[in-house]
């Protein structure tokens, strides 16, 4: 909403509908720039949360394999002991 202002009042200094159109185009394309660059940013984000997010599930998947193979190790162990 502030851009918009923003823009607004620059175009009112403006006398020209030639300048304010040109000036108005040159706005948009440097939002537009500004949200492929975002968009670009975001995505390369998502791909890297999915990474880490799936490395960080396989660790504590393997973690809890390795814990559950241990207890059953020691319960094992545990009877025939007895």
């Amino acid at each position: 909403m502030v851009v918009i202002e923003h823009v607004m009042k620059s175009l009112q200094s403006i006398e020209s509908t030639d300048e304010k159109l040109s000036a108005l185009c040159k706005k948009y394309a440097e939002l537009l720039e500004e949200h492929r660059t975002t968009q670009s940013s975001l995505k390369q984000t998502q791909r890297t949360l999915s990474v880490v997010s799936t490395s960080l599930h396989h660790q504590l998947s393997t973690a809890s394999y390795h814990s559950d193979s241990h207890y059953l190790s020691s319960t094992v162990t545990a009877t025939t002991a007895t």
